[in-house]
């Protein structure tokens, strides 16, 4: 396993958090039954002082009290079947005057000379302090001593020294930390080998994961990453899968992008090289010196006609491009619709017998907020193209009218109609539904595209309903607050 691996990361973070977790509890439960052990053996010391202090304080000391003794346990019977010698030893309790002198010496016969057991404490209770403290005796056994002032009459007259063994206590203290320090090393084993299954099982969707996604490659983006259970790593695989639709997407828009590039390219260089074409030859003929005054006439006008259609398909052309970029900014204005249909009707060409053109306005639809130069172009494109295929008895009818926050300005026509098939690819750059029919017209395939570029510069929307054989209809819905 590698040291890099989250499984091992995880793994000795749990191990170092547990270990810290139960030497923590250790030291603190080690703290607690010490203070308690402690704080229960200081309790029996003074009350085992508290006989030998009233002797002490009252009573003549040539004679010596009786030895102290805890008290009996409720319903027990206390019984001293120690022999006298053996009191005499365990004896736990040595009071001295100020001086360090012996106050039970008087009238025993002990044969030794008894010294206090700790000299600091004594020192600290000759001054009226009531010292705790652990010290060693002769026999070097570890004893816990109370010291307390002896006090006659108000005045302290010596130093009372109460002890008993600490030695048990200190044994049941090693015992537990031993007992402790034998069992983390088991604690730390069972949780890293548990941990380690743990973080395994955990893991495994990160795997599947993994697994999956080495398999995506930019030609197949339609896998997915497998969602197991309600879990964040769940959350994390549902967030990709996302991300894995967004980019499939967008790798569809891409190749459509690209596809419509090629498209746009090849047909611009088509485009380009029919009037190129009709240029080069009128001008070779022209240049030969042979031809007549009409015939020279006839090739400028050739030449002429070429050069405006090449004209307004680069205008065409340059005005789409401003729209892909985001810079077909209109600069908004109050419009007249009446005025803007007047102007559009008045510029569409009459080169041939035009069909009926009738204007219905709505009385709330007789304004509007846009950019003038903008929208007059997008209604001359729909007139030529309604114009175009609408026969001279056909009839042409532009509308206005003000619906659901919306300005529709729409141009209908009794045309030859579009089938069904054809709508959605209308405002393709391009696109032709009779492209020889379409050239001979005049037209270049630009002029939806150019006006869906501007009403969408506008935040609207083209649409474009028709029915074969009885005509078109195009509406351009326009916010009617812009703001």
């Amino acid at each position: 396993m590698k040291l890099s691996s989250v499984r091992l990361r995880l793994l000795l973070w749990n191990i170092g958090i547990l270990l810290v977790a139960l030497l923590g509890s250790q030291l603190l439960m080690h703290f607690i039954i010490r203070t308690s052990m402690q704080a229960d053996m200081d309790r029996r010391l003074n009350n085992m002082s508290e006989g030998p202090m009233h002797f002490l304080s009252e009573a003549d000391t040539d004679r010596p009290p009786p030895p102290p003794r805890e008290p009996a346990k409720k319903g027990k019977k206390h019984r001293n079947h120690r022999p006298p010698e053996e009191n005499r030893r365990m004896r736990m309790f040595r009071a001295f005057d100020l001086q360090g002198k012996n106050m039970m010496q008087r009238g025993t016969t002990t044969g030794t000379v008894e010294t206090p057991w700790d000299t600091a404490a004594f020192a600290r209770a000759a001054t009226g302090l009531t010292v705790y403290s652990i010290t060693r005796n002769s026999e070097d056994t570890l004893i816990r001593v109370l010291s307390r002032p002896v006090l006659r009459d108000g005045k302290r007259i010596g130093v009372l020294q109460v002890a008993t063994s600490y030695e048990d206590m200190q044994a049941l203290l090693k015992l537990l930390a031993t007992m402790m320090f034998i069992l983390i090393p088991c604690v730390l084993a069972v949780a890293g080998v548990g941990g380690l299954l743990l973080t395994d099982r955990a893991l495994r969707p990160v795997r599947h994961i993994v697994q999956t996604a080495e398999t995506l490659n930019p030609d197949d983006l339609s896998q997915r990453l497998p969602v197991v259970g309600t879990d964040e790593f769940a959350h994390l695989a549902t967030t990709m899968n996302g991300m894995l639709s967004r980019i499939e997407t967008a790798f569809h828009s891409l190749r459509q992008a690209l596809e419509r590039e090629r498209r746009f390219t090849s047909d611009a260089s088509h485009e380009l090289r029919t009037p190129l074409t009709a240029i080069r030859a009128n001008a070779s003929l022209a240049l030969t010196g042979k031809t007549t005054q009409s015939e020279y006439r006839e090739s400028m006008q050739a030449i002429n006609l070429a050069a405006s259609m090449m004209q307004r398909l680069v205008e065409d052309l340059l005005l789409l491009a401003r729209s892909d970029s985001g810079q077909l900014a209109p600069s908004y204005a109050e419009i007249d619709v009446q005025d803007l249909f007047a102007e559009a009707q008045a510029l569409v060409s009459r080169d041939a017998p035009q069909a009926t053109m009738v204007i219905g306005i709505d009385e709330d639809a007789r304004t509007l907020r846009g950019d003038p130069h903008q929208l007059r172009r997008v209604l001359i494109n729909l007139l030529e193209n309604a114009l175009r295929y609408t026969p001279a008895e056909g009839t042409i009818t532009l509308s206005a009218s003000r619906r659901h926050g919306q300005v529709i300005l729409s141009v209908a026509d009794t045309g030859e109609g579009i089938d069904a098939e054809h709508l959605p690819h209308l405002s393709e750059r391009f696109y032709r539904l009779d492209a020889s029919r379409a050239r001979q017209h005049g037209g270049t395939g630009l002029g939806l595209a150019i006006c869906k570029g501007i009403v969408e510069a506008h935040h609207g929307q083209l649409v474009i309903d028709s029915t074969p054989g009885q005509g078109t209809t195009v509406r351009v819905m326009l916010p009617a607050d812009p703001a």
